[in-house]
C-alpha cells in the first residue's frame, strides 16, 4: 500500500474518532443518522404559519391552505383580501398578494317593484326594461317618455337615484 495514502487513510480515521470524542462528550455519538437529522430543518407547524401572517397583515383569517413547501393563508383586512405565502422550512413570507374585495356586507334591500316606483317618480312614462347589475348593486330601468328615452340607475341598496341619461 502507498505510505501517502496510507498516511490519509489513518488521518480520517483519527479525526472521524476527534469527532466522536467530541460528540461522546455530549452525551450524543456521532453517527450517519444524527448528522442527517442535524442537517434536516423541521418544518413550522400551521398554526406557527398562521401567527407569522397576522403579525404581517392584522386581520381575521378567512381561508388555509398547505402546500409541498408552503402554507397558503388568506387574511381579510377591511376592504383587502390578502393571500400570504409563508414558507415551511424557513419561516418566512415567500409572497404576498392584496386584493381589493367589495363590500358585500350591503345587500339588496330595494325590491325590483320598489325601484321601478322610484323611477317612475323621477319621470312619469312607460317601463321598457329592467336590469339588475349585480357588481354595483343598481336597477337599470329604461323609461319611455315622449319621443325621449330615460335610463335610470337606481342603487339597490338604499333606493336613491345614482344617474339619468335621457336620448332623444
Amino acid at each position: 500500500m502507498n505510505t501517502t495514502l496510507a498516511k490519509f487513510i489513518i488521518a480520517g480515521i483519527l479525526s472521524l474518532g476527534g469527532l466522536e470524542i467530541i460528540q461522546t462528550a455530549n452525551n450524543q455519538p456521532m453517527t450517519s443518522t444524527n448528522i442527517a437529522q442535524n442537517t434536516i430543518q423541521q418544518e413550522i407547524t400551521l398554526e406557527k404559519a398562521k401567527e407569522i401572517a397576522l403579525k404581517k397583515v392584522n386581520g381575521t383569517i378567512q381561508k388555509t391552505k398547505e402546500e409541498d413547501d408552503e402554507y397558503e393563508i388568506d387574511i381579510k383586512k377591511g376592504n383587502y383580501l390578502y393571500e400570504i405565502e409563508v414558507n415551511k422550512t424557513t419561516g418566512e413570507i415567500d409572497k404576498i398578494e392584496k386584493e381589493y374585495i367589495k363590500n358585500t356586507a350591503q345587500t339588496s334591500k330595494i325590491t325590483l317593484a320598489k325601484a321601478k316606483e322610484i323611477a317612475l317618480k323621477k319621470v312619469n312614462g312607460t317601463i321598457q326594461s329592467v336590469d339588475y347589475d349585480s357588481d354595483d348593486q343598481e336597477y337599470e330601468i329604461e323609461i319611455i317618455k315622449g319621443n325621449k328615452e330615460y335610463e335610470i340607475k337606481v342603487s339597490a341598496v338604499n333606493g336613491k337615484i345614482l344617474e339619468v341619461e335621457i336620448d332623444d
